[in-house]
């Protein structure tokens, strides 16, 4: 789980629909498709949430 800190930068910079799970799914090992298909988003959006939380950091 990420520590209280990394939450709340997460949250205020995380995208309607993708949360902190998914991002923690994603550091587990999940596939960007299966977030993706859990989210009934494509994988491109998936990856462009991804870009633009680390370019965030």
């Amino acid at each position: 789980m990420a520590s209280a800190s990394c939450r709340q930068l997460l949250n205020e910079h995380l995208f309607c629909g993708f949360k902190i799970q998914d991002l923690a799914g994603l550091a587990r090992g999940r596939l960007c498709k299966e977030i993706a298909d859990e989210l009934d988003i494509s994988v491109n959006t998936v990856n462009t949430y991804l870009r633009r939380i680390y370019e965030k950091l």
